[in-house]
Order: C-alpha cells, then structure tokens, then sequence
C-alpha cells in the first residue's frame, strides 16, 4: 500500500537524520518508539546498511554490543 511505502520511507529518512552521529541501535529504535529491536533492525536498519546508507562504526563485528550507526549523508 502506498501509506505504507511513504511511512517507511519516513521512518528510514527520520533514522538517517538522528544517525548523523553515531548511535547505538538501543537509542536509535527508542528514538522512534520501537521497542522490539530486532524487527526494527530488520524491517529498517538493515536495508539502509545494505544501501550505503548507514555505515557500522566496527565493519568487521556487525554484531558487536558496541556497535553503533552513522549516516553516510
């Protein structure tokens, strides 16, 4: 459904706005009011690493409890 597309599109431009500084995935979903992590990692996060939108601050651990997220804009 459209209103759907244009939400997510939304909330994926909402992440990339806040991820101008790195932030760790924890504040990242709270910020936006999602308490169920790792559904919001994989309905949003993941596709905007997949499309050089958000860089991982340790590439090679992308599981790392210190991870953090930092738009590429």
């Amino acid at each position: 459904s459209k209103g759907k597309e244009s939400k997510e599109a939304e909330i994926k431009a909402r992440i990339l706005e806040y991820c101008k500084e790195a932030r760790n995935l924890k504040s990242i979903a709270e910020y936006l009011g999602y308490g169920d992590i790792y559904k919001f990692k994989k309905n949003y996060v993941n596709e905007l690493i997949e499309n050089n939108n958000l860089k991982l601050t340790i590439p090679d651990k992308p599981n790392s409890r210190l991870q953090k997220y930092k738009s590429n804009k």
